[in-house]
């Protein structure tokens, strides 16, 4: 690998960052018992910028923590799922299994916020919206997309 990379940049962002941002999203999915964090140590007096004198892994045990959090990413999918199948949305059994597949421990409350707003903006007189489980589902699917791109952009800028 020392000879791959040409720069500690390039060597960063195609191999530390990508596996960090894997395992992470694997260990909060509660498909991996750890993720790891690292940081770069430079030498006293030395600029830090550039390529550091050693790197610090610290690795976080979520063993403990994981089978917790999926039995509570189920019962929260189960909740989104209940939601959107309700009789204020309406939404088809195929796009609410779709959007509930999507829930993880991250995006979980902000879906459920979505999904109130956009509750209340059908109740409203002058909403025109004729197939609200659609409408639901698109906004649902762009808020996640969304999240996610931003999760991606903050690990990059790591």
């Amino acid at each position: 690998m020392e000879n791959s990379y040409s720069e500690f940049k390039d060597f960063v962002k195609r191999v530390i960052v990508p596996a960090q941002k894997e395992m992470k999203e694997m260990a909060h999915n509660g498909k991996a018992d750890f993720y790891f964090e690292y940081d770069k140590q430079y030498a006293p007096g030395k600029r830090k910028a550039g390529e550091p004198d050693n790197l610090v892994f610290k690795i976080i045990n979520t063993y403990s923590l994981s089978s917790q959090m999926q039995g509570g990413l189920e019962l929260k999918k189960r909740q989104v799922n209940d939601l959107l199948r309700g009789s204020y949305i309406l939404m088809d059994e195929k796009m609410a299994t779709e959007i509930s597949n999507l829930i993880t421990i991250e995006n979980h409350l902000p879906v459920l916020e979505k999904i109130s707003q956009l509750v209340e903006f059908f109740a409203k007189p002058d909403c025109n919206v004729i197939h609200k489980g659609k409408y639901v589902y698109s906004t649902i699917k762009n808020l996640v997309k969304d999240m996610s791109q931003t999760s991606i952009l903050f690990l990059e800028e790591v």
